[in-house]
């Protein structure tokens, strides 16, 4: 790939930032599965509204190593 281990972060610990971020920053969120495949980031679940839903997309894309964000997260729908 032409980077060294210092600069790539495996799978899981993208996986591991991604959620710790998410829990600090999106406590209000319902239901969610992230996973990481050579920092493609995908988002999956349920949140409360579109602001979570960009919220979400947001803060896995701060993490250091995610390349792309497949935002999947479902809003909530109005019981």
């Amino acid at each position: 790939t032409g980077e060294t281990m210092g600069e790539t972060m495996t799978d899981s610990k993208i996986t591991t930032s991604v959620k710790s971020k998410l829990a600090v920053d999106q406590a209000s969120s319902l239901s969610r599965s992230v996973s990481d495949h050579e920092g493609h980031c995908s988002m999956t679940g349920v949140v409360e509204n579109a602001a979570t839903k960009e919220k979400a997309a947001s803060v896995a894309r701060s993490v250091d190593g995610v390349k792309n964000v497949v935002n999947n997260l479902q809003i909530q729908s109005a019981q």
